[in-house]
C-alpha cells in the first residue's frame, strides 16, 4: 500500500469514526426524548393504530402489543412513556426476520420521533 492511500485509509477511518459517534449521540437522545415524552392509555391505543398504518406492526400484532404495554415483561418499561410503549412493540417483532424487523423497526422510529419532535 502506498503512503498516500495509507494516508487516505487512516483519514477515511477517522471521518467514519467521528461519524459513529455522532450516531450514538443521536441515539441518547432519541431514548432521552422517548422516557421524556408521557404516553396516557388512549395515546398508547392510538400510536398502536398508527403503527400499524406505517407498517411498523402487523394488526395480528395489536393485541400483543397492548399486552405488553399493559403489563411489561422488564421493570424498566414500567414508566408510561413513549419509551415503555416503542419497547413493547419491539418486544413483540422478537423472533420476525431481521430484515422485516429493520424495515419495522425505521418505520417505528419515524412514528415516534414525529410524537416527540425529532422530525
Amino acid at each position: 500500500m502506498t503512503r498516500l492511500a495509507q494516508r487516505d485509509l487512516r483519514h477515511l477511518t477517522s471521518r467514519a469514526v467521528g461519524r459513529l459517534g455522532e450516531r450514538f449521540l443521536k441515539i441518547d437522545e432519541r431514548i432521552a426524548r422517548y422516557r421524556d415524552r408521557r404516553i396516557t392509555h388512549p395515546q398508547a391505543h392510538d400510536l398502536v393504530i398508527k403503527a400499524v398504518d406505517c407498517q411498523a406492526i402487523t394488526p395480528s400484532q395489536i393485541p400483543a402489543v397492548l399486552r405488553e404495554w399493559r403489563e411489561p415483561t422488564y421493570e424498566d418499561f414500567r414508566p408510561r412513556n413513549a419509551w415503555s410503549l416503542f419497547d413493547a412493540a419491539t418486544e413483540c417483532m422478537k423472533g420476525t426476520n431481521p430484515n422485516v424487523v429493520m424495515n419495522r423497526a425505521q418505520a417505528l422510529h419515524g412514528l415516534f420521533d414525529g410524537l416527540v419532535g425529532l422530525s
